[in-house]
C-alpha cells in the first residue's frame, strides 16, 4: 500500500483484529515481508499504515470514496494520525492520551508502533510527525486539525501569566 487506503465495509470485531493483524505483520518485518505492506513508509520514518474502526476514526469518506459508519479503514498516513484524517491535531494528541491512560491498544488508541503497549515511543512518533507534517498528506484539508501549542509556548504563557498577577498584587 503506497500512499492509498483500503476500507472494508460491514465490519465486525474480528475484521479489525484482523486488519490490524495484517498490518501489524508487515510492519514488524520492516514493511517487506507478509501483510500489508508500504515501501513509502520506510523513506522518512514520518508515515506508517494506521488501522482504525470508523466508530471510532468517523470518517465519511478517504480519497473520494464514502465510508461507512462501520468500517474498518487501513491508510498509509502519518505516524500519529490515530483518526486517519490525514493530518495530526488535536484530536489524535486527545486519543492517545487517552489510549494510555486507559491501556488501551491499536493503532486508532495511540499505539502508532504496534508493540501492544502506548507509551513514549508513541509519542515521540506523533510529536516528530507533527513537527514535520506541513500543511498536510495526500489532499487531506488541513483545517480538520485542531493547533496543539508547543510545551515552551504553554510555559511562556504560564510565566507571563503570573507576571502579571504580580503586578496586579503589588499595585493593589
Amino acid at each position: 500500500m503506497t500512499q492509498n487506503a483500503i476500507v472494508v465495509n460491514n465490519n465486525s470485531s474480528s475484521t479489525l483484529a484482523a486488519v490490524d493483524g495484517l498490518v501489524r505483520a508487515g510492519k514488524t518485518s520492516n514493511w517487506s515481508g507478509s501483510g500489508i505492506i508500504t515501501s513509502a513508509a520506510n523513506a522518512t520514518n514520518l508515515h506508517s499504515i494506521g488501522v482504525a474502526d470508523n466508530a471510532v476514526a468517523k470518517q465519511s469518506s478517504i480519497f473520494g470514496q464514502a465510508v461507512q459508519s462501520n468500517a474498518v479503514i487501513a491508510r498509509y498516513t502519518w505516524n500519529g494520525d490515530a483518526n486517519l484524517d490525514g493530518v495530526i491535531g488535536l484530536p489524535d494528541y486527545q486519543k492517545v492520551d487517552q489510549g494510555y491512560v486507559n491501556a488501551y491498544t491499536g493503532w486508532q488508541n495511540g499505539d502508532f508502533n504496534y508493540d501492544g503497549v502506548i507509551g513514549l515511543p508513541d509519542y515521540q512518533l506523533i510529536d516528530q510527525a507533527y513537527v514535520n507534517q506541513g500543511s498536510g498528506l495526500l489532499g487531506a484539508a488541513a483545517s480538520n486539525s485542531g493547533a496543539v501549542p508547543e510545551p515552551a509556548s504553554l510555559g511562556l504563557l504560564m510565566l507571563g501569566t503570573a507576571a502579571l498577577l504580580n503586578r496586579r498584587r503589588r499595585g493593589q
